[in-house]
């Protein structure tokens, strides 16, 4: 069953339903929000599938260890969560890469190249597979061969493998008992965990013809910090290091913004300080964790609040005027700059050939 439309029945390509990414799309440049968000182009999603895979087994982590189980079990649960999540059944394949047979000489048998001089064999340098059942013996120098059914990933750094890894060793990262320093999982009063929370959010602004705008969005846990502080947590996967440089893009922040904004609304009795970013930096072979928590207080959730209302009145005369234009100082950092910087006659041909489309729905289910 698809999710509901977010856009308003009346006027066209005007959100009604905004979540976090919407809005940043909008900052951003409304040129690029047009194609992004209401048109649907996109590029590699590797990055965004990555991410809702890791948040998913953390959640499954999440969810064990408040039902009682021990790390070690959690742990389990949550590398068996990614592994199913990753594999298609259907195709016998998996996301992030494919497994293929694939076959190399040994090189063990001594071998002379064209010019009569001693040298390994060309079919047995190191590192170099080649596809098929291939041959039992080698054909050029007469070593036997190995055969093995090997993954090839799409991206070297985000792909099934090091995803798995990284649900492993953020597992190991997590304390042994609750309450402890760090982060720790948070139920509700009733035991129902708090993670992967999904929000739909009434906001006090309405469309031109009466509609309430709606705040939507997935928050993936609430947790606390110490036995005192609570805060909305979201996972991030990254390939950047994790230093001063990395940590300032979180605040300001359309994303924590909202996320805080949605969580001291939604929950006022767990006195929520903010958002803590649980980030894992992905390397080739690794990872590395760190935490940092990102304090709110009411006047900057009204502050928030506020611009929020004044974007959605551009989102509406852009809508209406159907005239979306460029940020230029933004063109540099964007995906479709090198659309922009087409003729606008070519930009429609270019975005087929170099994109996919997909339409964003802040209501589709994670």
């Amino acid at each position: 069953m698809s999710a509901p439309s977010p856009y308003s029945p009346t006027i066209p390509n005007l959100q009604v339903v905004w979540d976090s990414t919407s809005l940043r799309a909008l900052m951003f440049c409304p040129r690029s929000y047009k194609y992004g968000i209401i048109d649907g182009w996109r590029g590699s999603a590797v990055d965004l599938e990555f991410g809702i895979y890791f948040a998913s087994a953390t959640e499954t982590y999440a969810k064990s260890r408040l039902a009682g189980r021990s790390k070690f079990e959690a742990t389990i649960d949550a590398v068996k969560r990614v592994v199913e999540d990753t594999w298609n059944y259907t195709t016998d394949q998996s996301w992030g890469g494919l497994y293929e047979e694939q076959w190399r000489c040994t090189g063990v048998t001594k071998y002379r190249n064209a010019k009569g001089n001693a040298a390994k064999c060309p079919y047995s340098h190191k590192g170099k597979w080649f596809s098929g059942g291939g041959p039992t013996t080698c054909g050029i120098c007469g070593s036997p061969t190995v055969r093995e059914r090997r993954y090839l990933p799409y991206d070297k750094v985000k792909n099934r493998e090091s995803l798995v890894r990284l649900v492993e060793w953020y597992c190991e990262e997590q304390p042994e008992e609750f309450g402890g320093p760090g982060l720790s999982p948070f139920a509700f009063p009733d035991g129902t965990p708090a993670v992967e929370l999904s929000f739909k959010l009434p906001l006090p602004f309405n469309t031109p013809d009466g509609q309430p705008y709606i705040l939507a969005g997935h928050m993936d846990a609430i947790k606390t910090f110490g036995p005192i502080e609570t805060f909305v947590t979201d996972n991030k996967t990254t390939k950047s290091f994790l230093g001063s440089l990395y940590w300032k893009q979180f605040s300001p922040n359309i994303q924590v913004d909202t996320y805080d904004l949605a969580g001291s609304l939604l929950f006022p009795d767990l006195n929520i300080k903010g958002v803590a970013i649980e980030a894992a930096q992905t390397l080739v072979g690794g990872a590395k964790f760190a935490t940092q928590v990102f304090y709110r207080t009411e006047g900057q959730r009204e502050e928030t609040l506020s611009e929020i209302g004044w974007w959605l009145k551009q989102a509406e005369r852009f809508a209406i005027d159907d005239y979306w234009p460029m940020n230029k100082t933004n063109c540099k950092m964007c995906a479709f700059n090198g659309i922009c910087s087409k003729d606008p006659a070519q930009r429609e041909r270019y975005l087929k050939a170099d994109f996919v489309q997909k339409r964003w729905n802040p209501l589709e289910e994670r």
